[in-house]
């Protein structure tokens, strides 16, 4: 990697990155990264675009405020029309943005320094390479992740913790990498005119990246990891946590990620969901007895096997 050019070079072109930040009711992190942005990212991308997705907490007018004061320069503001998908603003964002590499750029991203321009000195050099991420941290510097390996059918029946425990799901530790995470992520728009935007009507939130990433290599795409930049991905206090419609939604996700790429292995997966969802109910309801767990964790997976022959969908009336 040493040959990719470094940011600040003279190869380095402001109208080459627009960066795209998605964005819903985090107004607190969205000023963070967009100071970063500002601050240390050298030279300023021609094109800085905020999706906002509806917010309520004052996002809006504060990125209108930015905008009228005439130190953004490069700032721009969409608004969905609607509330919209995770996938769906990523796509909007993208085909707003006109500069030919894209940065996703999350809410919950800190730029660090210049690295940025490093992937699309990477990207220029590497045609047959669609994105490039980076090293990622926590604001302590404590290492967190960028990549992952493509979902295995026996990770999903047995579990994320068993998958974790047993290390089913190893990432590669070289460059190159099977899915690298949007946060962030630097991408060729000439690449994405052969693989296409994320699927929103299948993937609209769990797995979006995930089939992406799977759809980029059945293109015949690398990603890549530059693990020589660094960038902060920290939620602070906004983190996400545990809820029966997160859980549903990546059973959901997952299910259908399968149902695309292994289709005859299937009928074997759902069982072995079937399996699992019953073992880990009937341990659960004792460690709800002995008062280890709340029985919103029960309730949960009482619902999974409620949704299971559905393949984990919402029924008539509830979220779509």
């Amino acid at each position: 990697m040493s040959d990719v050019p470094p940011a600040g070079s003279a190869a380095v072109d402001p109208r080459d990155l627009s960066v795209v930040i998605n964005s819903y009711n985090r107004r607190q992190l969205l000023e963070r990264a967009l100071r970063s942005i500002y601050e240390r990212v050298n030279p300023l991308p021609a094109e800085i675009i905020v999706i906002d997705d509806q917010s309520s907490d004052g996002s809006v007018e504060f990125i209108e405020g930015c905008i009228a004061s005439g130190k953004y320069p490069g700032l721009n503001l969409v608004k969905t029309p609607a509330k919209l998908s995770f996938a769906a603003c990523v796509n909007l964002g993208i085909a707003r943005s006109r500069a030919p590499y894209i940065c996703l750029f999350e809410t919950d991203n800190v730029a660090t320094d210049a690295g940025l321009w490093r992937g699309v000195a990477y990207l220029k050099k590497y045609p047959s390479v669609a994105g490039v991420g980076f090293q990622v941290t926590q604001l302590t510097g404590e290492p967190a992740g960028n990549s992952m390996a493509f979902p295995s059918m026996l990770g999903f029946v047995v579990g994320q913790q068993i998958t974790d425990l047993l290390r089913l799901e190893r990432p590669a530790t070289g460059p190159r990498r099977d899915v690298v995470f949007t946060s962030p992520l630097v991408v060729s728009r000439e690449a994405i005119s052969r693989f296409g935007l994320m699927d929103a009507v299948e993937f609209p939130f769990c797995d979006s990246d995930i089939d992406w990433c799977r759809r980029i290599a059945d293109a015949g795409f690398e990603l890549h990891v530059l693990e020589d930049v660094s960038v902060v991905h920290d939620q602070g206090e906004h983190k996400s946590e545990f809820s029966r419609q997160r859980t549903l939604d990546f059973h959901r996700a997952r299910l259908a990620y399968f149902k695309k790429y292994s289709p005859r292995a299937v009928p074997a997966i759902r069982a072995g969901l079937l399996a699992r969802h019953c073992v880990e109910l009937a341990g659960l309801k004792l460690a709800e007895l002995a008062g280890l767990v709340p029985g919103a964790r029960v309730a949960v997976r009482l619902e999974l096997l409620r949704r299971w022959p559905q393949s984990y969908r919402e029924m008539s009336g509830e979220r779509a």
